[in-house]
């Protein structure tokens, strides 16, 4: 279905990134699963404790735009789990902890520049 205006906008982009958190919550815990360093398997949890953060502060959000949390398949998280597997098994090495928190903050800034738009504050 087309997105019509910047409310469906607003909400398809909180799906998205909702989504991205969950992908990601979910790798993290596979990797901290198979890492072998206690300083990645400390970092890694970090990192889910701060991403399940993020997942409810986006359920707020969703709560105050009247809507059900739902997931829309996040494809460049997607991409950026299958990658950071591909990583792990190759290097075992924290820089896809980096590539995963920039994708996140991109899409963060997006949805804090659309809400205003909205009369929203930004979470």
């Amino acid at each position: 279905m087309p997105i019509t205006n910047s409310q469906e906008k607003f909400v398809h982009e909180l799906a998205d990134m909702y989504d991205a958190e969950h992908q990601f919550l979910e790798a993290m815990g596979k990797m901290r699963a198979q890492a072998t360093d206690e300083k990645l398997q400390t970092m890694l949890e970090d990192h889910m404790q701060q991403t399940e953060e993020q997942i409810r502060k986006l359920e707020d959000v969703f709560a105050e735009a009247g809507q059900e949390p739902e997931r829309q398949q996040c494809m460049g998280a997607k991409g950026l789990v299958e990658e950071a597997s591909k990583m792990m098994e190759e290097a075992g090495s924290d820089e896809i902890l980096t590539e995963n928190r920039e994708q996140e903050i991109a899409t963060a800034r997006k949805l804090e520049r659309l809400a205003p738009k909205l009369g929203r504050a930004a979470a």
